[in-house]
């Protein structure tokens, strides 16, 4: 008998513990507000700084409106999530839609799915691109943001730009749509850049791994959702040809898809330009049903 009621004890308290991996809940204000993210583990709960060994994120609460889409926000490598805030319209203009923002400290991620035995590069324990999906999503919608039925949206730049795409594609269930700047997409053309080879090992080595793992461009016949791709045709970090290229596959292979492409002749890779993105994407987000 007492076998029977230790068993059933432990049974209820799997479940109490599993119910409560998301439980904690933080009172979201307007204006700029940090809360703070595990790293890893099992318990996704958000608390409020300091992020001592946690992942800050920003969020933007509009004034006196309530919001009406939610954007995730994403930084280029080694880029602080609140260039985006000191360094663009952003701030201004989603107050003006009502958008309310959300900015993850990413530092240097390639937005990557998993670690290989040849990766050198680690955002940390857990990749980059998984704990955007299974840590920062779930707590997030923990707290009422970026929720499934919502009207959700994910935007980038550089490198962010191809999480955006990354996100859009293996998330189509949460984003309407998304947009990318400056970014890349098919990194199987780019087999001497070191960043991606810190990810995904040599390319020679791994040629299939470099084809098929994150690579958006290769996996285009299956994207869903409608997308903003923005590039300078000046830019001299992030290949223009990536962009191009991706918003050229994507037509072939889905002519009724909302796409805009704009590819500015003189824009550079740098905040003069994405600054000049952000109405046009926001207008973009404004026009999805």
């Amino acid at each position: 008998m007492n076998l029977t009621i230790l068993k059933t004890f432990l049974y209820l308290s799997l479940i109490f513990m599993s119910l409560n991996i998301y439980s904690e809940k933080i009172e979201i204000k307007v204006g700029v507000q940090t809360i703070c993210l595990p790293k890893d583990g099992t318990a996704i709960t958000a608390s409020l700084p300091p992020c001592t060994n946690k992942i800050p994120v920003d969020i933007y609460t509009p004034e006196d409106k309530k919001p009406v889409a939610d954007v995730l926000v994403l930084n280029g490598w080694s880029f602080p999530r609140d260039d985006w805030q000191k360094k663009t319209r952003i701030l201004k203009s989603a107050k003006e839609k009502g958008f309310r923002l959300i900015f993850p400290e990413m530092g240097k991620t390639n937005y990557e799915s998993d670690y290989f035995p040849e990766t050198k590069l680690k955002w940390s324990t857990t990749p980059g691109g998984k704990w955007v999906r299974e840590f920062l999503l779930p707590a997030l919608q923990q707290n009422g943001i970026l929720i499934k039925g919502g009207k959700n949206f994910v935007m980038g730049l550089s490198t962010g730009g191809r999480g955006a795409a990354i996100l859009g594609y293996t998330k189509p269930d949460i984003f309407n749509a998304a947009a990318s700047i400056s970014g890349d997409f098919d990194q199987a053309t780019m087999p001497k850049d070191r960043l991606m080879t810190g990810s995904y090992g040599p390319y020679e080595e791994n040629k299939e791994r470099w084809e098929t793992v994150d690579n958006v461009y290769r996996s285009a016949k299956d994207w869903k959702i409608p997308v903003y791709l923005g590039h300078g045709q000046a830019d001299k970090i992030s290949p223009f040809i990536q962009t191009k290229n991706f918003y050229l596959k994507l037509k072939e292979l889905h002519p009724n898809l909302k796409i805009i492409f704009n590819d500015p002749k003189d824009a550079e890779h740098d905040y003069k330009y994405w600054d000049s993105e952000v109405d046009p994407i926001f207008q973009f987000f404004s026009s999805v049903k």
